[in-house]
């Protein structure tokens, strides 16, 4: 059993401090204010004192439970703290406590973001636990060089997985982070996400051509790219928000990339640079071992991707997302992936410089996933289809045509369509009249678009159910591209009277899902994504 402290009110602190010394089988504790995800900035957190506020309360209350004797916390093997700002004395006490009462070398997975860790909290957790496989640090703003005194190089021989989360780093983080790298010889996962830095963590040497805005690659690199550490060989690799300029001199000194088995670029600047390397290098013999790909980018060039992909086979996940122009996708390049691959997505703009007809771009997909033996999930973007009043018009037709024979290859087990069709300009009604407010106008617009939407998915199954009767149908989702006019996480506060999910996440985009009479939510175990299921 798992516990997360999620900004709860003071009077129930005490039925939590109860609840941990009765249980016998804890196995993950999480300390976390999830009102602070979206803040960026620690300087912040003080403004937020809700996590405080709960280990402080639970320092002053909570001495029952942090008895050596208790037997909750003798198999925990997890622990997260997060978004607790400048901590106080009381919180700080008790993060040490807490963790100091924990088993030796029991832990497997600790993460720290958006924590003032004061020397006392690290000499809690790494003098006592080194068997360490994941482990995540956020934001530390450590006020000197990392602890060494506390640790030694063991304490990272078993990590597996170092996460640099959000956050803003110090000099001192840097160095920290630096060091997990070059005494970590079993790492297989790393992963940056919007990484940025204080002034103070740049050096003069970094101000050139090889840094922009949030650049910190070379800052924790420098020992394994100068040869003084050994590549890391990773499985996985993610990367957001970073910028790729001469990846010769950063990443492909420091990683070994024919090791790579899963690698993600989200928005990352000048990516063709890393794609051109890697492509030129598997040409030149360079071993490929990539099983998972995942390419997410404002801008996609259309011969570098193509390249990229058609030099190395066997991809088992392919996911590419563009928010901008791309005049076309040539799946010819996937050619050597279709007998391997198990899980396809590619999400174009909903208005994109070429003929987006079901001509010129359903049917290339459609024959090429038809020529996939084993592939189980599908996401695509379809044509823009206005959804007319007469839904028996051809547009709607064929987009339904289209649909039924994605939805009919013999092993797809979820099917996600991005976008979804949205109300014609002739259907919307662009100004409120004199008695209308402009929210009514928008519950309007978007009742007609529900209504609609939810008429041709009937009609869909009911066409599906008539051609397949022996088959379960899969898992149907319809979501949006950010942006969409029906697609708004805000609008349960406008509609509550339609019933219907939103998932909102940089895996999705906004996908908006509903309940209409035989159709209930469904969250799928795979990925937390909410379908439709009939």
């Amino acid at each position: 059993m798992a516990i997360g402290l999620e900004d709860l009110p003071a009077e129930l602190l005490d039925n939590v401090v109860i609840l941990v010394r009765e249980l016998s089988d804890l196995s993950a504790i999480c300390l976390t204010s999830q009102t602070l995800r979206a803040v960026a900035t620690p300087h912040l957190y003080h403004n937020f004192p809700v996590t405080r506020r709960i280990l402080e309360s639970l320092a002053e209350g909570g001495s029952s439970m942090l008895s050596r004797s208790n037997p909750g916390l003798k198999h925990v093997r997890s622990v997260k703290i997060q978004n607790i700002g400048p901590s106080g004395r009381k919180a700080c006490t008790f993060l040490c406590r807490l963790l100091n009462l924990l088993q030796r070398d029991s832990l497997s997975t600790a993460a720290l973001e958006n924590v003032d860790v004061d020397e006392e909290t690290f000499s809690s957790l790494f003098s006592q636990q080194q068997k360490l496989q994941d482990f995540e640090l956020g934001a530390a703003n450590l006020k000197r060089p990392y602890p060494s005194a506390y640790f030694g190089e063991a304490v990272w021989d078993r990590l597996r997985s170092l996460t640099v989360p959000r956050c803003v780093a110090n000099a001192h983080d840097l160095g920290f982070y630096r060091h997990i790298l070059s005494h970590a010889p079993l790492l297989q996962k790393l992963s940056l996400t919007t990484f940025e830095a204080t002034s103070a963590a740049l050096s003069d040497r970094l101000h050139d051509s090889s840094t922009q805005d949030g650049v910190l690659l070379p800052t924790l690199f420098p020992n394994i790219a100068n040869g003084a550490a050994p590549k890391l060989l990773l499985k996985e690799l993610v990367l957001q928000d970073q910028s790729l300029c001469r990846p010769g001199q950063v990443l492909t000194k420091s990683i070994e990339f024919s090791v790579i088995q899963h690698l993600s670029l989200v928005q990352c600047s000048d990516t063709e640079n890393l794609l051109d390397w890697m492509t030129s290098e598997i040409e030149n013999g360079m071993e490929c071992n990539l099983r998972s790909f995942r390419l997410e980018q404002s801008k996609l060039d259309d011969e570098n991707i193509f390249n990229f992909l058609a030099s190395f086979d066997e991809l088992e996940e392919l996911y590419i997302v563009a928010y901008a122009e791309i005049d076309t996708f040539d799946v010819g390049c996937l050619d050597g992936h279709k007998a391997t691959l198990r899980k396809f997505a590619l999400a174009l703009p909903q208005y994109c410089s070429c003929d987006l007809s079901n001509q010129c771009f359903i049917n290339p997909i459609l024959r090429f996933v038809k020529k996939c033996p084993v592939l189980e999930q599908v996401a695509s973007t379809l044509p823009h289809v206005e959804m007319a009043d007469d839904l028996d018009s051809p547009a709607t037709d064929k987009y339904g045509k289209a649909l039924i024979d994605l939805l009919c290859l013999p092993n797809i087990k979820s099917l996600r369509i991005y976008n979804w069709p949205e109300l014609p300009p002739d259907v919307l009604v662009d100004s409120a009249d004199d008695e209308q407010t402009d929210v009514e106008l928008n519950e309007q617009n978007i009742r007609t678009g529900f209504e609609q939407l939810a008429t041709f998915l009937h009609d869909l199954l009911d066409l599906y159910r008539l051609q397949l009767r022996h088959r379960d149908i899969p898992l149907i989702g319809f979501g949006s591209m950010a942006g969409s006019s029906i697609c708004d996480g805000h609008l349960h506060e406008k509609l509550p009277s339609i019933h219907y999910r939103v998932r909102q996440d940089e895996n999705v985009f906004g996908e908006m899902l509903f309940v209409h009479e035989t159709l209930y939510m469904h969250d799928a175990p795979d990925d937390g994504i909410w379908k439709v299921r009939p």
